[in-house]
């Protein structure tokens, strides 16, 4: 298109007459008592919040492993592991996404942290996914939880995906992406022609840049906006293959010799 030019955050003092006597220790145990009721339901009130918010992240980090939105997983789990370092389900979905992403020795540390913890199903699938590791193999992550974790329990931590080894063997293009091309789309009239510019990269560009697709409107992608900077759509942000920005481009319908100039640059 001529002339197109494409574009490269009181108490107050108990006040009462002097009493004596009985009168006065019975006020004083009711005061001492309700004070402490009161601290104790504040104590409480916040760790059921915590709980139920990250129960909620994890459900959808598994949602959004199950779509292979990989990065939105990294930023649902960190926001976990922020708070709660211990929490072994968390560290699991981490490498999984790790994995995902062929950063094999930060999926081989989550893995282990994963392995180590107290539930004994979460630590049966961070050692099959070590052992998956060993061929540096992908991973399937299962959909839906295995109906034998659905009669165990309903929490979170039973859900857990499950890794296994694929059966084909790996090759260096297939399984060493050099980069990641973020493609945040919006609802608008030109969202089809995008699809179709997204879909030409991702099949020209298969196994060495790994592609993903956002929408702008939907709420659960604000993290990841956030992250990456990005206030309006359409964009494609190009990252490295330790998952840090690098370039982006803004307008690129009828700039793709640029946008592929981006993506080449990614594989040098």
């Amino acid at each position: 298109m001529p002339g197109k030019t494409c574009w490269n955050q009181e108490n107050k003092p108990f006040s009462t007459s002097h009493k004596r006597g009985t009168t006065l220790l019975a006020l004083l145990f009711l005061l001492t008592f309700a004070a402490s009721d009161n601290g104790l339901a504040k104590d409480e009130t916040p760790k059921a919040s915590n709980d139920q918010e990250t129960e909620s992240l994890l459900r959808l980090a598994q949602t959004e492993l199950s779509a292979k939105r990989y990065l939105n997983v990294m930023i649902h789990v960190d926001r976990i592991i922020s708070r709660h370092p211990e929490n072994q389900t968390a560290h699991y979905y981490r490498a999984l996404a790790m994995h995902y992403l062929h950063n094999t020795a930060a999926a081989r540390a989550e893995y282990v942290l994963a392995a180590t913890g107290p539930n004994a199903e979460v630590a049966k699938r961070a050692h099959a996914g070590l052992a998956a590791l060993g061929g540096s193999k992908p991973i399937a992550v299962a959909a839906k939880p295995s109906p034998e974790d659905a009669k165990q329990s309903s929490s979170t931590n039973r859900n857990a995906p499950e890794p296994t080894s694929s059966n084909s063997k790996p090759t260096l293009a297939v399984d060493a992406p050099r980069g990641t091309m973020i493609m945040v789309l919006s609802d608008d009239a030109t969202s089809n022609e995008l699809q179709a510019v997204y879909k030409d990269l991702e099949r020209a560009y298969q196994g060495r840049i790994r592609f993903e697709k956002y929408r702008f409107e939907d709420s659960k992608n604000k993290p990841l906006l956030e992250k990456y900077n990005i206030e309006d759509a359409p964009i494609a942000v190009f990252l490295n293959k330790e998952g840090q920005s690098v370039d982006r481009m803004e307008d690129f319908l009828d700039c793709r010799p640029t946008l592929k100039e981006k993506l080449n640059a990614l594989l040098n």
